[in-house]
């Protein structure tokens, strides 16, 4: 009886292990997957109260006062390209294409009519001109 009772102990420590160590894999993944998308730059929103103007003007003649604001982090926005990259506008629209010095933020490809140039705006590259 006791060497019953130890091994169902047994197997619902191993089962507790086994959920611990995958909750550990994925917190990992999800740790690894930010920390890749927050390398490649961000883009920051800064939201200020409606009455902020007054308050600022207030603390440029030198009284006290609080500034509120906030602050915004989309890792979605990059600073440079990625590998593959979206094409809006010209007659690249709506096109994919994998590029190969991902530290350039302008690009000129051919286009129907002569080159045509590209900038990178954070998600995509887009027709200038």
């Amino acid at each position: 009886m006791g060497l019953r009772r130890l091994r169902g102990r047994l197997d619902q420590l191993q089962s507790n292990a086994n959920f611990t160590m995958a909750q550990a894999q994925e917190l990992i993944a999800i740790a690894k997957a930010l920390t890749d998308d927050l390398q490649d730059g961000v883009g920051v929103t800064i939201n200020v109260d409606a009455n902020a103007a007054k308050t600022l003007m207030g603390l440029v003649m030198g009284k006290a006062g609080t500034l509120p604001i906030s602050v915004q982090v989309d890792p979605t926005i990059d600073s440079l390209p990625h590998r593959i990259c979206d094409f809006e506008g010209g007659s690249h629209d709506g096109k994919r294409y994998s590029i190969s010095d991902t530290g350039n933020t302008s690009i000129t490809l051919a286009g129907d009519q002569g080159p045509e140039t590209f900038q990178w705006d954070g998600k995509k590259f887009v027709y200038v001109g």
